[in-house]
């Protein structure tokens, strides 16, 4: 049946749209982009995370990507550089950044423009394809801050004479948004210890509590230790330098009164005055002064 003079018989538009669809199905299974949809997860209001898109040249002929297109708040494209040729069977990737500008749920697409050329006089074809993008936003506040630890990073507990003891209070805070649990504290040096926690120990958003420590030096000279304390804090491991030193106690010899004035004395004459020293022996028998030996000997 002829079509030419009535065009306007049913008969004549089904032939119509049925050559249609064909040049449809062909150009499709000639040229063909296939993308998927991309979700770009949670990401932190202020910050941005760039995710690939696979690009599958699904047709039979090769394809020149010319322009990609991003809608949406907070997407972009973010390369390559365009235009780029994808051989049949073939894929790429194409960037697409996220950057949140508030927190929420946010929807938004890519628009992909590709081309081809075949047919009679290399005739170009274009068509294009369009994928949906999501993500979140979200704000990270001081209450939902993780846990932070803080500590003084070293301590010096001075001068300690051997066989005595000095302590000191270390403070530590949590300057995190949530309460954080202090697991342990120990010192690895000789002659260090720590006290005054009973863990596991909460502490409390924005809290502070003291540690006890203490120096008790076995041998005189310079001692170093490490205070380690371990949490859950998001830093689980804080260290503080801890030194201090050992010494001997020693006499100190004096004599009273601390000066002395003899005035005037006749030329070849003499003028005596006295002075004492304290014991160094309290409660024992020195030995006698002119023998310059302070040794204690005897009972009272």
């Amino acid at each position: 049946m002829s079509c030419l003079g009535f065009p306007q018989r049913p008969a004549c538009w089904i032939l119509i749209l049925s050559s249609l669809l064909l040049i449809s199905v062909a150009a499709t299974a000639q040229m063909s982009l296939s993308v998927s949809n991309v979700a770009l997860g949670s990401v932190q209001v202020g910050s941005s995370v760039i995710m690939p898109v696979a690009v599958t040249n699904t047709g039979k002929q090769t394809v020149t990507i010319s322009q990609a297109t991003v809608s949406g708040t907070g997407f972009n494209f973010a390369g390559p550089n365009l235009p780029i040729t994808v051989a049949p069977q073939q894929s790429t990737s194409l960037s697409v950044s996220f950057a949140p500008q508030t927190a929420g749920s946010v929807t938004g697409s890519l628009n992909v423009s590709y081309w081809a050329s075949w047919g009679g006089n290399n005739t170009a074809h274009s068509s294009s394809v369009t994928v949906a993008l999501s993500g979140t936003g979200y704000s990270i506040t001081a209450a939902t801050s993780p846990g932070y630890l803080t500590a003084p990073s070293s301590m010096n507990l001075g001068s300690v004479t051997v066989g005595s003891s000095q302590t000191q209070a270390l403070t530590v805070s949590n300057s995190g948004g949530s309460s954080l649990t202090i697991s342990g504290a120990t010192a690895n040096g000789t002659g260090f210890s720590v006290s005054g926690l009973t863990f596991p120990y909460t502490l409390p958003a924005g809290g502070s509590a003291s540690l006890s420590v203490t120096f008790a030096p076995s041998t005189t000279g310079t001692d170093n230790a490490t205070l380690s304390l371990s949490s859950n804090a998001s830093d689980p491991s804080v260290g503080v330098s801890l030194t201090g030193s050992g010494t001997t106690s020693s006499g100190t010899l004096g004599v009273t009164p601390g000066s002395m004035s003899f005035s005037s004395v006749t030329i070849g004459t003499t003028k005596t005055q006295s002075g004492s020293t304290p014991s160094l022996c309290p409660g024992m028998r020195a030995r006698p002064p002119q023998s310059r030996d302070t040794t204690c000997i005897g009972e009272p």
